[in-house]
């Protein structure tokens, strides 16, 4: 659903409430999923975050290839590289895709985190500073649960990865 135009960014600077960007029905859809009323007017405004998405084609590779760059406010960067491919394609794709950034000598880091996941740990966190919570407080508050893709942070702030979509 389409909001006005200027909004978001009215709540991103805090002029207006996150509670006035929703709807009655999906205040309804929300209660109704989440089995209890939300408190909207309670949520904070997480970010900056910039994303850049670029969709690449290589004739060595035969799925369509994505490439989408994460920076965070600390200046932190996650890049993740993803294919598509039909469900019963899954496992040649993967095998076929993992053998095609070999090639390229793109490693697959063993930490597994997604990007939502790496992103909303520090911004959660930043607002527990404010708040006086601890991190693992804050980190239940926001819902962040399990369901890892492969990216991880090297030690020089930069992340990369594989995910197979």
């Amino acid at each position: 659903m389409p909001v006005a135009k200027g909004l978001i960014k009215r709540v991103a600077q805090g002029e207006i409430s996150i509670a006035k960007i929703f709807t009655e029905a999906q205040e309804t859809f929300l209660q109704t999923t989440a089995g209890r009323t939300i408190d909207l007017a309670s949520l904070a405004v997480l970010g900056p975050l910039m994303a850049q998405r670029w969709q690449v084609v290589d004739p060595a590779c035969p799925w369509p290839i994505t490439v989408e760059l994460w920076r965070r406010q600390d200046g932190r960067r996650l890049v993740e590289v993803s294919i598509k491919a039909l469900a019963v394609q899954a496992a040649v794709a993967i095998g076929g895709f993992m053998a095609f950034l070999a090639e390229l000598g793109v490693e697959r880091d063993n930490e597994q985190q997604t990007k939502t996941r790496w992103a909303l740990e520090y911004y959660a966190a930043k607002l527990v500073v404010g708040s006086g919570r601890t991190s693992s407080s804050s980190t239940r508050a926001a819902g962040m649960r399990g369901g890892a893709a492969p990216c991880a942070e090297a030690p020089s702030g930069r992340r990369t990865g594989v995910r197979a979509a």
